[in-house]
């Protein structure tokens, strides 16, 4: 019983081992440089890429030569191209780099709710009005990559091609894979070589999304930038500065305190900064988190704008002093007279001092005065 139990045992361990043996032994890999990936499929499919040398052969489905393909390939942005031998079906992979790739760069810089508002308007991202395109769906099979995979028809030449399209963006090239079958639906045996095909594409570089968000600064043009800027700075202002107005000119209505208004930049800049960071936890998206530094600086100017400068006490204002005028030496003995002088001469006319009883330039009495 033990012996037959072992022999079944080392049989099944056997068919595991060729039957894996044979599956990888089906496979052939390939490198596609321009894109920094390398992908899998079956060996007996014919793979033409665009490295191309003069001796190699070229595919019958093509009435071209190598270098003709080769502008084909260019001309239709195709990397990899398979097919079977009776051309049948065959998978294509292409990539198009347009300032919507530039603008997203990478999916892993995508939050869940992007990625799926990005899925629900994926027709945007490879739209032809030829083509019936069905509802597409989320695919994160690949380790590195996320897809998005959708199904289409197209009808030409009598017959209609049936495909399925997997599209992705990563670190700044889209990958579009695509395996069209002529006249027959997509059966399920093709629907796995696809599948394989994506699960197998692996990326020769593994970038953080730190490292993705440089790489993307650094390919967008200065007009994407600025505006990049513009609406960050937007949105940092509704949170961080935003609600400060609101609560002082409409709440408030008068400026506060220096230590008051302090204290609340510092207590609203901790709370709006806690706000930031459980969103980007959520949502995984690189928010500019450290704009609470500068807004928090502005909201402290805001609280206390309208507030008087403090100002030193005012001297109280030293007593008056009357000034009293010394009478100087003037001209054939007329006396001059500075501060205090308020009487004139009836007699003459001449200026005295106030309290002068007798004229000191006519001699006569100031309190009699003239008969005419």
């Amino acid at each position: 019983m033990k012996s037959a139990f072992k022999t079944i045992f080392a049989s099944l361990l056997l068919l595991i081992v060729i039957t894996v043996n044979a599956s990888a032994a089906s496979m052939a890999s390939y490198t596609i440089d321009e894109l920094g990936l390398t992908v899998q499929v079956p060996s007996d499919l014919v793979v033409f890429t665009r490295n191309l040398q003069p001796g190699d052969p070229y595919p019958p489905k093509y009435d071209l030569n190598n270098e003709g393909i080769k502008d084909f390939f260019i001309k239709n942005d195709i990397y990899f191209n398979a097919f079977s031998e009776n051309i049948t079906y065959e998978v294509d992979i292409l990539s198009q780099e347009t300032p919507a790739v530039l603008n997203v760069y990478d999916f892993h810089l995508l939050s869940s709710a992007e990625l799926q508002n990005l899925m629900n308007n994926s027709k945007e991202l490879y739209q032809n009005p030829d083509i019936t395109y069905k509802t597409p769906e989320l695919i994160l099979s690949n380790p590195q990559a996320a897809f998005i995979k959708t199904y289409y028809q197209l009808p030409e030449d009598n017959k209609t091609t049936y495909g399925v399209m997997y599209y992705t963006i990563y670190n700044g090239h889209s990958v579009k894979i695509t395996l069209r079958s002529y006249g027959v639906p997509i059966s399920p045996e093709r629907e796995v070589i696809v599948s394989d095909l994506v699960n197998s594409l692996s990326f020769s570089h593994t970038y953080t999304s730190s490292e993705l968000e440089k790489q993307r600064l650094l390919h967008v043009s200065g007009f994407d930038l600025i505006h990049m800027l513009l609406i960050d700075a937007a949105a940092t202002f509704l949170l961080f500065t935003v609600p400060i107005l609101i609560y002082r000119f409409f709440i408030k209505r008068k400026p506060l305190e220096k230590e008051q208004a302090k204290n609340v930049a510092i207590i609203y800049g901790l709370a709006a900064e806690i706000l930031v960071l459980v969103y980007i936890f959520i949502s995984g998206n690189n928010y500019a988190a450290a704009g609470v530094i500068p807004w928090s600086f502005l909201n402290y100017f805001i609280l206390i704008c309208g507030r008087q400068k403090d100002r030193a006490p005012r001297p109280a204002p030293k007593p008056f002093k009357k000034p009293v005028a010394k009478p100087v030496e003037g001209k054939k003995g007329r006396p001059r007279f500075g501060l205090g002088v308020s009487k004139a001469c009836p007699h003459c006319f001449a200026k005295n001092l106030a309290d002068s009883e007798v004229c000191f330039y006519c001699g006569k009495n100031m309190n009699d005065l003239p008969n005419d």
